[in-house]
C-alpha cells in the first residue's frame, strides 16, 4: 500500500511538470511610439503602444507664422508613416516664416492700388499703377513697364510708379531698359535685361523684349562718367526693328 502511494505521487509530479513545460510562448511584442513637436507646431498622434509591425501615420501641423521643415529621422513626408519594430521616437521640426516689408508709392501724375505692408515669404501681392487724366504710366523704379504686376515677397522692397504728362511730350520716342537693378559697369561683359520703346505716336512702339547690354567705346565710355551720359551696346536674340530702322541684332545707344 505504501509503494502504491509513492507511485501515485510520482505520477502527479510528472504530470504537473509536463503541463508547465507546455505553457504558451507565442506572446506578440508591443512597442512604444513617442512623437513630439519642436517650437512652432504640433503632431498627432503624440504617443501610443502598438503591436510589432504596426504602421502608424503621424501628421505635423504648423502654427500660424511657421512652416514644417522635416522629421528628426530625415523624412520630409507629411504625414509620415512609421513602422513599429522597436520603441521609436520622432520629432517634427518647424521654422518661422520670414516676413518682408513692401513699400509702394506713386510720383505726381498717378496713384497705386496699394501702399504695401508686411508679408510672409512667398505671399503674392498684386499692385497696379493708374495714371491721372492727361498722364501716362512710364515705369516702376525697378525698371518694369507693366502697370499691373504680381510681386512675390522674398525680400524687403520699395517700388515707386512714375508717370509723364501726355500733353507735354516732345514727340521723341522714350526707351526703357530694365536690368533688374544690375548696374552696367563693363564694356566687355553683357548684362541680361529687357527693352521697351514708347514711340510717342511718331514711331512704332516696341513691347518688352529680352536683350543683353554692355558699355561701348573708349574715351567716350570713361568720359561719360564725367558728362553723365555713356554709350551702350545692345544685342537682341533675333533681328529686331527699332524706330523704323531695318532689323538687326546689334544696336548702339549714344
Amino acid at each position: 500500500m505504501k509503494k502504491l502511494s509513492i507511485y501515485i505521487s510520482l505520477l502527479f509530479v510528472l504530470t504537473c511538470a509536463k503541463e508547465d513545460s507546455q505553457a504558451p510562448t507565442n506572446i506578440t511584442p508591443k512597442f512604444i511610439l513617442t512623437a513630439s513637436a519642436g517650437a512652432g507646431g504640433s503632431v498627432d498622434p503624440s504617443t501610443g503602444t502598438f503591436i510589432a509591425g504596426t504602421e502608424v501615420s503621424i501628421t505635423a501641423t504648423a502654427s500660424s507664422g511657421y512652416r514644417f521643415t522635416g522629421w528628426s529621422n530625415g523624412s520630409s513626408d507629411n504625414p509620415v508613416t512609421v513602422t513599429l519594430n522597436y520603441d521609436t521616437s520622432v520629432t517634427a521640426n518647424f521654422e518661422q516664416i520670414p516676413v518682408y516689408s513692401l513699400i509702394i508709392s506713386a510720383e505726381d501724375g498717378g496713384s497705386v492700388s496699394s501702399e504695401g505692408g508686411e508679408y510672409s515669404e512667398g505671399t503674392e501681392v498684386t499692385i497696379t499703377a493708374t495714371p491721372d487724366e492727361g498722364y501716362e504710366f512710364i515705369f516702376w523704379s525697378d525698371g518694369s513697364t507693366e502697370s499691373t504686376r504680381v510681386i512675390t515677397a522674398s525680400e524687403d522692397l520699395t517700388l515707386t510708379a512714375s508717370f509723364i504728362n501726355a500733353n507735354s511730350s516732345s514727340g521723341l520716342p522714350i526707351i526703357y531698359i530694365n536690368t533688374s537693378g544690375v548696374s552696367i559697369v563693363s564694356k566687355d561683359d553683357y548684362v541680361e535685361g529687357s527693352i521697351s520703346i514708347s514711340g510717342s505716336d511718331n514711331f512704332p512702339d516696341l513691347s518688352e523684349t529680352d536683350i543683353k547690354i554692355k558699355g561701348r567705346g573708349n574715351s567716350t565710355w570713361w568720359q561719360g562718367g564725367i558728362w553723365g551720359k555713356k554709350p551702350y551696346q545692345i544685342k537682341f536674340d533675333d533681328k529686331t526693328q527699332v524706330l523704323n530702322m531695318p532689323k538687326d541684332k546689334n544696336w548702339v545707344l549714344l
